[in-house]
């Protein structure tokens, strides 16, 4: 690059142009950044007429123009003019007492000024851009072979001529590495732009001053910048006369009414490069990225903000900025977590208790249950090693005993093992449990975070005091939440208790927890919809939506839609249907964290008549779900996968199994939710299920579901055509006096009727008929006889 201007190359588009400019107005100015080769083309064309050649870096350059008598003036180094005093005035006046017949051509690398936009407005003056002086591919060819370098095949030239945009200075710099074995690669265009950088250092760095050195090199690190940032980046108050100065001097900045920017995308690169020259010291240069990682967190630019305090090597505020990313954006933020965790050198890993304690809880989610135990014991070494009753060591304990509670993988029975030291040591100081976390805040939303299936809440103590300690005045209202779960899971939940998820509602809305509120609202949707009264199902599920899309977190708007797409299941499938319109081409990840987007989707298939669909996607889920023991999640999956399997007919009784291991399940905890809640859909399948060893639950779990067939009898599609599935009462479900006064009630008989043929007292009558309303889910005579004509096994009839 040292001989850039030995070679020229005029283009012919911009001879043209230049000589219709020049017959046409009394000036022309052309404007290009360094190493368009401007001042070299112009000087080529005239280099047989004479002129006037002046620099306006020479103090009497204007003095010198003025007494041009040869007719034609250049100007060049234009963008010097402010160096002048009334330079401005200066350049007007000359311009306004040119002979007529004289041409003055303006050569500067920044753009025209104001101050001379009323010449361009009185066709008195030619503005020419940069992209006048770019070569086309012929020329391109050209300026290859007189330096006698590789000329590659035109497909390669045209890829040369996209990446130098025809700037000739650009084009000798990659043609220098050309060769037949690399006609391009990223290695010569990387090496193409180290030979270009040494001519920028000649021709512009060397004469910028520190200020303006320092907010170039640092503002080339971003897309776009606003003054405010220039005066972080550079603590500068009055940093706008400075970038005011380098725009009207050609320094590449260019403003677009908003933000300023860089208009050279190479300068920026060099810029960048230049950075670690500039800043030798290396206390100097993590100063550096600790700036513009502030910078890029003003922006809300995560991503930058974690990058830059990596290379700054400030572990505090790498953690930090992760644990707000993670918390506002969890999914971005856990990839620049496992980004983080790659960059940041191996030893530097141990020594960060929120990053390894992070990590841990990452790939425990992925079922990575090795590598998360792996960092887990790094963590519990390093606070071990560390012990000392330093902050660092309290601080490695104490996210060991986080992750020894929080982690998925981990069984409840783990976590009770440890749960004691650990309240122990929060209520001695020793210990408090940080509230960094990847996962929800809240136990139990939609399952998010723990499965508390065996996990005995009301006999634990300890667990109370984790709670409070942790969630302080939230405790009360989750530990409300996690009691009112386990009593409607086992089908003890009834009307009256609406008033206690109410309550929590209420509680959580005023406090402003949002997470908190959608895991009630799940809850109590459940629950109404199981008392046949959609309308409020549907009303607190579009409230919480609505409060979700105005105020946020987004993250949790996904399960709020799922919610009411199983609401919508119940009723008309409407709003289902758009959901599974808008949903069914994503990929969904078959994880623990989108288990119950998952069981959503799954259900839309059944619904659409896609077994295969939902069996494949809830085998995928099954793994995850079992590996990290959560043990209602399973059960809902193995109920729809049992489903599914006998509507394919694959097997006669491939089913059951799946069937028989919910049951197994569920029996220990005497979950009947689930079971209730698929109703129709499922209750062919109890019906020819037998299990003699808890014949009781079975009973149960066919009360269950019978009561829900009654509300929703055309759930999920039934496979028989697609009809509202016509209920049978299931064998077991009525002992033979409840089974004598159905069809006693059918046939309308009276009361003494009934009681004389059972041989009862009127008493007994009223005990036996409550028995039965309650086993049908019905409240009078009335409901009894419009069921209409109820199958009963030959065997129940004789």
């Amino acid at each position: 690059m040292d001989k850039e201007n030995d070679q020229i190359i005029v283009p012919q588009a911009f001879v043209q142009k230049l000589q219709a400019a020049l017959e046409a107005c009394a000036s022309v100015f052309i404007s290009a950044h360094t190493g368009w080769g401007k001042t070299s083309v112009v000087e080529t064309l005239l280099t047989d007429r004479p002129h006037t050649y002046v620099s306006l870096w020479d103090r009497d350059a204007l003095k010198q123009a003025a007494k041009d008598t040869t007719g034609i003036i250049v100007l060049d180094d234009f963008h010097a003019i402010y160096d002048y005093q009334d330079g401005d005035a200066a350049v007007l006046a000359l311009l306004r007492t040119l002979p007529p017949d004289t041409r003055c051509i303006l050569l500067s690398r920044a753009a025209i000024p104001e101050w001379l936009l009323p010449f361009l407005e009185t066709g008195q003056m030619e503005h020419m851009p940069h992209s006048d002086l770019a070569l086309d591919l012929r020329e391109l060819r050209e300026l290859l072979e007189r330096m006698e370098f590789f000329v590659p095949a035109p497909d390669v030239l045209e890829n040369v001529w996209e990446l130098t945009q025809g700037n000739p200075s650009l084009v000798l710099a990659m043609g220098m590495y050309l060769s037949e074995e690399n006609p391009l690669s990223p290695e010569v265009i990387s090496k193409a732009r180290e030979m270009f950088f040494p001519f920028l250092d000649r021709q512009l760095f060397r004469y910028w001053d520190p200020m303006e050195k320092r907010l170039l090199l640092l503002t080339s690190f971003f897309d776009s910048f606003t003054v405010d940032m220039a005066r972080v980046l550079t603590g500068n108050p009055d940093v706008e006369q400075v970038i005011e100065r380098l725009r009207q001097t050609g320094s590449f900045l260019a403003w677009d009414g908003t933000v300023y920017r860089c208009c050279f995308p190479l300068m920026r690169r060099y810029l960048q490069a230049r950075v670690s020259h500039v800043y030798r010291n290396q206390e100097d240069l993590r100063g550096i990225y600790d700036t513009l990682s502030l910078c890029c967190q003003l922006q809300g630019d995560y991503d930058g903000a974690v990058s830059f305090s990596i290379q700054a090597k400030n572990r505090i505020r790498t953690t930090e900025l992760l644990t707000v990313y993670i918390r506002n954006h969890p999914k971005e933020g856990i990839r620049a977590l496992r980004t983080a965790f790659q960059e940041i050198e191996e030893n530097d890993r141990e020594t960060i208790p929120e990053l390894l304690c992070g990590m841990s809880m990452i790939y425990s989610q992925d079922s990575l249950t090795e590598e998360s135990e792996r960092c887990l014991v790094k963590l519990e070494q390093y606070g071990n090693r560390a012990y000392g009753g330093g902050k660092t060591s309290r601080t490695a304990r104490c996210f060991a005993a986080y992750a020894l509670l929080h982690l998925p993988h981990r069984t409840n029975a783990q976590r009770a093992q440890a749960l004691d030291w650990i309240v122990d040591g929060q209520e001695h100081g020793e210990l408090n449990l940080p509230a960094f976390s990847i996962t929800d805040g809240q136990p139990s939303l939609l399952r998010g975070l723990w499965d508390l299936s065996d996990w005995p809440v009301e006999e634990h103590a300890q667990f109370k005091s984790l709670m409070v300690q942790q969630y302080g005045k939230a405790a009360a209202d989750i530990l409300r939440l996690i009691h009112a779960e386990r009593i409607y899971e086992r089908g003890e939940y009834r009307w009256e208790h609406v008033a206690d998820l109410a309550s929590i509602l209420m509680d959580t809305q005023n406090a402003e927890q949002v997470g908190l509120t959608l895991a009630t609202t799940v809850l109590a949707a459940r629950v109404v919809c199981t008392q046949a009264d959609l309308p409020l199902a549907v009303s607190i599920t579009s409230s919480i939506q609505d409060r979700i899309r105005e105020d946020g977190p987004a993250g949790l708007l996904p399960y709020a839609d799922a919610l009411m797409c199983r609401v919508s299941l119940l009723e008309d499938s409407a709003y289902a249907n758009a959901w599974y319109e808008e949903r069914k081409q994503e990929r969904l990840p078959a994880t623990v964290e989108n288990s119950y987007l998952c069981l959503t989707m799954a259900r839309c298939h059944i619904q659409h008549q896609e077994h295969q669909k939902a069996y494949t996607l809830l085998n995928w889920l099954l793994g995850p779900l079992r590996a990290q023991g959560r043990v209602l999640d399973v059960i809902e999956a193995l109920l729809l996968s049992a489903i599914c399997r006998r509507r394919m007919g694959i097997g006669e009784d491939t089913w059951r199994p799946l069937l028989t291991e919910a049951m197994e399940l569920a029996q220990p905890y005497g979950y009947t939710a689930l079971f209730a809640e698929l109703g129709v859909a499922l209750l062919p399948l109890l019906r020819e299920i037998s299990w003699p060893e808890h014949q009781e639950f079975l009973a149960q779990l066919r009360q269950a579901v019978w009561q829900q067939v009654q509300r929703y009898p055309g759930y999920l599609t039934p496979f028989n055509g697609g009809t509202a599935y016509d209920p049978s009462l299931p064998a077991d479900l009525l002992d033979e006096q409840e089974k004598t006064l159905f069809r006693s009630i059918c046939a309308r008989q009276t009361n003494e009727q009934i009681r004389k043929s059972l041989g009862i007292s009127g008493h007994q009558l009223t005990r036996l008929t409550s028995s039965l309303y309650a086993k049908l889910g019905t409240k009078s005579r009335k409901q009894i006889r419009e069921m209409g004509m109820i199958l009963i096994d030959e065997n129940d009839n004789s």
